[in-house]
């Protein structure tokens, strides 16, 4: 097998250092088969059906959320059925179909700088909507997801019964805080540099997943006090992989997904990026000051993506975002 290559896409930065010392290079030693990895930042739907389509494989195996990967095989499947790998029993049912293997849960929170927030700091969407009480620079997604079921929660309403969303009630919320909205957003990993230095024009707080604000305090100047998150109603979501369906490396995608489910690659994993594991076993193998900074760690008030709700109407909703967003 030494000759043969797998493309894998996951988010790239903090994920690719953490999935080459966790997955790829061990992979490699051991299989023999190099991984090829490629960043996408973006939601990839569209870019997997386009590759299917074509049959124009840029990549062999993706990374993607529970409702990007539902939304891939709705209708024609446009992902591989990967039911049968065996180390996959170590993943709960719910975190596994037969086109989708959980690697992680992330959540999408306030991030802030504690620098512009020295006194009270933001602990979740209610201070990210009151530009009296916590004033300056904010940033949001140009992506619907995520940013709806903020709005709600921002005016109150019950994470438990959030779906499904009230598009009226969330547009009407994202009018408020429009006006003070400096920066939208895009691909999900350049994010972590809009709360450093690293930006000429950096924001003070912004709707972020929090693996990104951990990377961005990281990457704080020194002194400045680094970045802080607001997990108050943080917004989980499931990701994992997937086969892109036809590829010709699938059977490789196979080796390499029964490789990777397991505690110690999950521990690994999430050890070196701020996710919590998928693996019941893998999350008792991390060092408690890690499981603290983790999604598991924050659920109370948290909602959790719902992929049934999202899978059919993300274009749908996305169309509406996008004519809000250009008026």
């Amino acid at each position: 097998m030494a000759e043969h290559v797998l493309r894998v896409r996951d988010p790239g930065t903090c994920f690719a250092v953490a999935y080459q010392a966790a997955y790829y290079d061990p992979f490699e030693r051991e299989t023999g088969i190099r991984i090829a990895r490629t960043d996408g930042g973006k939601e990839p739907t569209e870019l997997i059906r386009d590759m299917v389509e074509r049959q124009d494989y840029q990549w062999d195996v993706c990374l993607t959320s529970l409702s990007a990967n539902r939304a891939a095989v709705a209708g024609p499947a446009w992902l591989e059925d990967i039911a049968g790998i065996p180390n996959a029993g170590n993943i709960p049912d719910a975190w596994r179909t037969a086109h989708f293997q959980g690697d992680d849960f992330y959540s999408v929170a306030v991030g802030y700088r504690h620098d512009a927030f020295p006194d009270a700091k933001p602990g979740g969407w209610v201070d990210f909507w009151d530009v009296e009480g916590f004033p300056g620079r904010r940033s949001l997604r140009d992506f619907p997801m995520d940013v709806l079921e903020a709005a709600l929660l921002a005016s109150g309403a019950d994470p438990d019964t959030i779906y499904p969303l009230d598009l009226d009630a969330a547009f009407a919320s994202l009018d408020v805080i429009r006006p003070h909205i400096t920066h939208w957003w895009g691909p999900g990993n350049t994010t972590q540099f809009l709360l450093t230095d690293k930006c000429e024009t950096p924001v003070d707080m912004m709707l972020i997943s929090t693996l990104r604000a951990l990377e961005a305090d990281t990457l704080s100047a020194p002194g400045s006090g680094g970045v802080g998150i607001g997990w108050g109603g943080n917004i989980r979501t499931c990701q994992g992989w997937g086969i892109l369906k036809g590829s010709p490396n699938a059977d490789l995608g196979r080796v390499f997904l029964d490789f990777i489910a397991t505690p110690e690659r999950q521990a690994a994993a999430c050890a070196l990026v701020g996710t919590s594991p998928t693996i019941p076993d893998a999350t008792a193998l991390l060092p408690p000051d890690r499981r603290a900074v983790l999604p598991d760690a924050h659920v109370d008030g948290s909602v959790f993506s719902d992929p049934a709700y999202w899978s059919p109407r993300k274009v749908g909703i996305a169309e509406r975002y996008a004519a809000w967003m250009a008026r």
